[in-house]
């Protein structure tokens, strides 16, 4: 089953419709990816993982992304004028452009000062009940910078 082609020139008939669709899905997939990002952070903070500091960080990014088209088909679905829609594409296409240029800036700079403090993994196993061996301190000091708290830090005697 193949769609009609649908003019760009207003919200009216299949337009109309295909905005709604692109709502419904872009809030599931925020709502989903704040979740993701909380879980991940706070998964990050016992752990002492910034590998999943940096997936709950990138969760945050994809909200931001997600919003910022929520944004744009919102402001399509107002817009009659075709010229409009553009430009509200084209900065849309860019504030996704800088916030993915910010993580991947973020992850640059992290790992850069890793490289030149000569920062190791530790590759051992954890006992059962021994808290991760991981830069638990590294992620909670990131973390409280940003303004995430109420977490029960983990503390290791390692």
């Amino acid at each position: 089953m193949t769609a009609a082609p649908v003019t760009p020139s207003g919200p009216d008939g299949a337009r109309a419709g295909l905005l709604r669709r692109g709502l419904r899905l872009e809030y599931l997939t925020v709502g989903w990816n704040l979740v993701e990002g909380v879980v991940a952070v706070a998964a990050a903070v016992a752990a002492g993982s910034v590998a999943l500091l940096g997936f709950g960080i990138d969760s945050f990014v994809e909200s931001a992304s997600g919003s910022v088209l929520i944004w744009r088909l919102l402001a399509e679905r107002r817009a009659a004028d075709h010229e409009a829609v553009e430009r509200l594409e084209r900065r849309a296409g860019r504030l996704v452009a800088v916030s993915l240029f910010l993580l991947a800036a973020y992850i640059t700079v992290d790992a850069s000062l890793a490289l030149w403090n000569r920062e190791r993994p530790i590759f051992r196993v954890p006992t059962p009940n021994e808290p991760s061996p991981g830069d638990g301190e590294k992620v909670r000091k990131l973390v409280g910078s940003v303004g995430v708290t109420g977490l029960e830090p983990v503390t290791s005697s390692l």
